[in-house]
Formats: C-alpha cells, sequence, structure tokens
C-alpha cells in the first residue's frame, strides 16, 4: 500500500544520498514525483532532489508541480514531451501557430 511505498521511497533516497556524501554520484533525481511525494521527502531528508522527471506536455503542464518545484529549485525534465506522439501535438492548429511565428 501508499505505507510500503513511503518506505521504499525513503530508503531509495537515503541510499543515494549516501552515495552522493561519498561523492560517487553528483545530483539525484526523481521520477513522476508530486507534489505530496516531494513533501513527504521533507519528513526524513533536508536535501530536495535536483530534478523531477514527469510527464509533461502542452496537453498536460501540471502547472502547480512546475510551480512548487521551481519554487525549491527543483528542476523539472519533461518526459513524453510530444505525448508519445499519441495526441497529434504536431498537428495541433495552434502549437502550429506557435512554432511558425
Amino acid at each position: 500500500g501508499d505505507r510500503s511505498n513511503r518506505m521504499l521511497r525513503e530508503g531509495s533516497w537515503k541510499a543515494m544520498r549516501e552515495l552522493q556524501e561519498e561523492g560517487r554520484i553528483n545530483e539525484i533525481g526523481v521520477s513522476n514525483f508530486t507534489i505530496r511525494h516531494l513533501e513527504e521527502m521533507l519528513l526524513y531528508t533536508d536535501v530536495l532532489p535536483a530534478v523531477n522527471q514527469v510527464e509533461v506536455h502542452p496537453y498536460f503542464q501540471q502547472k502547480d508541480l512546475v510551480k512548487y518545484s521551481q519554487d525549491r529549485g527543483i528542476s523539472i525534465q519533461a518526459y513524453s514531451p510530444l505525448a508519445s506522439g499519441q495526441l497529434q501535438l504536431l498537428r495541433d492548429p495552434l502549437l502550429l501557430e506557435v512554432a511558425n511565428s
């Protein structure tokens, strides 16, 4: 359940922090963390991730998560920025207009 997932996230984070403190890795990132996950992290660390890789594209902008992350120095890396080709983003009239302007 959610408690066991939290314990897995915490354990993974602590292991990555140890590697970082040993100088074996420079930065640590996470993937698909929501605001709730990022706030939960503050219960077990004072070091937030350098990057959060999440789905972001013109039809799914996740503005609250992006703002929350930017305010805390967490970079957002978009995966599927073209929606995996499923939404025909490259044929969207508004996006084409912006691209051609």
